[in-house]
This record gives C-alpha cells, structure tokens and sequence, in this order.
C-alpha cells in the first residue's frame, strides 16, 4: 500500500446545544441514533455502544431531517456525507451540527506485491503533490474540510523530493 492519502472520518452530527463528543452518548440508551439501514456505520456504533437504540432509514436526505425535526438524536456518518448533506438541505438541516468523529479510517491505494519502484514513485508522488499544495487543495476540494493528517511519518518529506522533477536537479528534465 502507499502512504495514506485519505483520513475518512465516521462522525456524529446532532443539533446545535447538545454535546459534539460521541463518547457522551455511548451509555445512554435513551438517546436515539438514527443511520442508514444496511450501513456499516450502524455496526461501528454498536460496537462502541451495545445498548444503543438504533433507528434506521432509507435515505441520508430523510435521516438528516429526522435529526433536525428531533425525531432522532443524533446521526452516524461519514464527515465528508454530513457536510454535503447540511450544505444542500439548507433549511431543511436548520439546527444541525457536525459532531466529532468516533472512528478514523485511514486509506491508501492497494500496489501490487514486490513493486518497490512503483510503491516508492506513488510515495514520493504523494509526497510531491503535499509540497506544492496540490493535495490539499484537492483534499479540502472534494472533502470540505482540510487534510486532518500527513501523508508519512513526522510530516517529514523524504530526501530530494523536492528535487527531483526539477530541471536543476533531474537529468530527465535536460
């Protein structure tokens, strides 16, 4: 695998005044958590809450409603769904907030095995594209929020990063 480049956070959203920290609802089962039928986010809370009172629909458009009308509690969602949803309900979604995540799921792109060139290159141009700017800006882009993570350990880039590609530095670029 590369270094990650995605850090998918599975989130609540509730409704303004209440508490934002999933931990504050794990052993209430008087709360009621709304989430989609058949979604793994229904399993991810139970694990963490085994009493919880679940509350299932169909569709995000309805649950988000659900929540912002006090039907529900709060929701279990992926943060990049819970800020689109707010954002195209408008109205609708009145009320409602982004909690904190309870659950980060980092992702990578799957290499084929005993391919170091290739895994080094993905790597570096991963490493490449956070120096100039590039994955950030694609990152907040696609997933509303700014990259809540670096690429590689210590945020350190690794050497001639920066230079290779450059035609100061890169015989392939003479």
């Amino acid at each position: 695998f590369s270094y990650s480049y995605v850090l998918d956070r599975s989130t609540i959203v509730v409704r303004e005044g209440m508490s934002k920290n999933p931990e504050d609802y794990y052993k209430n089962d008087k709360v009621v958590v709304g989430a989609i039928q058949g979604s793994n986010f229904v399993q991810l809370w139970k694990d963490r809450a085994p009493n919880a009172n679940m509350k299932l629909y169909q569709e995000y458009p309805d649950l988000m409603i659900a929540l912002a009308q006090g039907k529900v509690d709060l929701m279990v969602v992926s943060e990049i769904t819970g800020l689109d949803l707010i954002e195209k309900l408008g109205e609708r979604a009145k009320g409602v907030v982004m909690g904190n995540p309870f659950l980060y799921d980092p992702q990578a792109i799957g290499l084929p095995q005993n391919d170091s060139k290739w895994r080094n290159w993905v790597n570096w141009a991963l490493q490449r594209m956070w120096a100039e700017g590039i994955l950030q800006t694609l990152y907040k882009t696609h997933y509303k929020v700014d990259p809540p993570f670096f690429p590689w350990e210590n945020a350190q880039l690794q050497p001639r990063v920066l230079e290779v590609g450059d035609a100061k530095f890169d015989m392939w670029k003479k």
